[in-house]
C-alpha cells in the first residue's frame, strides 16, 4: 500500500515578535511622569510617559486670552463692515488676526497632546530607557514595548530547496530551550530574492504564542 512520504531538512530560524517597538517621542521635552514599569502590561492607546507641558499650557491660556479679543473686535468690524461703516482693510486685518490666533491655538494644542506619549498597541513593557526629568527627542527610543501573543519565526534557507518548498507547506518547529515542545504550522512567506553572498532565501511562518512561552531572539 502507498504510503505518505515526507522530507524533512533542518535549518536554524530566529524568533521575533510580530508587534514590537521601540517608542520615543513627536516632539522634543523634558519627561515629568512616567507612567509604566518594567513587565507592566499596557492596552492600545494607554499612557506611557509624559513630558513637561507647563510653557506650552501658560503659552496656551495667553493665546485664548487674545482670541477672545480679537474674536470680538472680527465681530464688531464684520457688524461695520456689513453696515458700510469702517474700510475693507480694518475688516480683513481684523479676519486675518482672528485666524492667525485661531491656527496658533490649534498647533499649541496639538503640542500638547503630542507631549503625551502612548502604547501604539497591547503588550508589555520590556525596558524603559530614561528617568523622569530627563530629555526627551524623536527618534530616541525611551522606552520597549514588545507584545508576545504573536510571533514569527525567520530563516536563511539554501537556494537548492527553493523547488521543494511551497507557501502552505507545514514545518516542524523545535526549540532547544525546550526539548519537548514541538510545534507544526504552515510556511508563511517565501522571500522572491536570494541572497548572493549566502545563496539563501527567507522563509517566515507565524504562530499564536499561548502562554507567551516563545520569546524574541529564542532560536528554532
Amino acid at each position: 500500500n502507498p504510503e505518505f512520504f515526507a522530507r524533512y531538512f533542518e535549518v536554524t530560524g530566529v524568533m521575533e515578535a510580530l508587534n514590537e517597538a521601540y517608542i520615543s517621542p513627536e516632539i522634543n521635552g523634558q519627561i515629568q511622569t512616567i507612567a509604566v514599569e518594567r513587565g507592566s502590561r499596557v492596552r492600545r492607546g494607554d499612557l506611557i510617559l509624559k513630558l513637561n507641558t507647563e510653557v506650552t499650557e501658560k503659552t496656551i491660556a495667553e493665546v485664548e486670552t487674545s482670541l477672545e479679543l480679537a474674536r470680538r473686535i472680527f465681530a464688531k468690524q464684520k457688524e461695520l463692515w456689513e453696515q458700510n461703516i469702517g474700510s475693507e482693510l480694518q475688516y480683513l486685518e481684523a479676519k486675518n488676526g482672528m485666524e492667525s490666533l485661531e491656527a496658533r491655538l490649534a498647533t499649541l494644542q496639538q503640542q500638547l497632546e503630542m507631549a503625551r506619549v502612548t502604547a501604539p498597541f497591547s503588550g508589555i513593557i520590556d525596558n524603559i530607557m530614561v528617568k523622569e526629568g530627563e530629555l526627551a527627542s524623536p527618534g530616541i527610543p525611551l522606552v520597549h514595548l514588545v507584545n508576545l501573543s504573536n510571533m514569527r519565526v525567520s530563516a536563511n534557507v539554501s537556494e537548492s530547496y527553493l523547488s521543494s518548498i511551497s507557501q502552505g507547506d507545514q514545518v516542524e518547529l523545535r526549540f532547544p530551550a525546550y526539548p519537548d515542545v514541538v510545534k507544526k504550522v504552515g510556511v508563511t512567506r517565501l522571500g522572491k530574492v536570494i541572497n548572493p553572498q549566502t545563496r539563501t532565501f527567507t522563509l517566515e511562518v507565524e504562530m499564536k504564542n499561548a502562554g507567551e512561552l516563545l520569546k524574541p531572539n529564542m532560536l528554532t
